[in-house]
């Protein structure tokens, strides 16, 4: 499937109140947690969130249960998902973004 990354900022994401709702989830993490989550979508293994922000892996991994916990997710893609689409980023599959019917 062609993805493309769209920043809301140059195509908004057709659903308002899906952004509203993960901005909502989002904005109850912590600092912290928002800090690992952006690691976690740029990428980044605990272990390699870990080790870049001087930190134990099982406190990681915990910050990471933390994550899934409150944004109501049980994987990293839709933990992901969710930070992406409050931060005004998302993965938006290209035939979305041709298709005015969709939305």
């Amino acid at each position: 499937m062609n993805n493309q990354v769209v920043s809301s900022q140059t195509r908004p994401v057709r659903s308002t109140a899906l952004v509203r709702v993960a901005a909502l989830a989002v904005s109850a993490l912590s600092p912290r947690e928002r800090e690992i989550i952006q690691l976690l979508a740029e990428g980044l293994s605990n272990k390699a969130v870990a080790e870049r922000i001087a930190l134990p892996y099982p406190t990681v991994h915990m910050h990471v249960e933390n994550i899934f916990a409150k944004l109501g997710v049980n994987s990293r893609a839709a933990a992901i998902t969710q930070w992406a689409l409050a931060t005004g980023q998302a993965i938006i599959p290209a035939s979305e973004l041709d298709n005015p019917s969709n939305g």
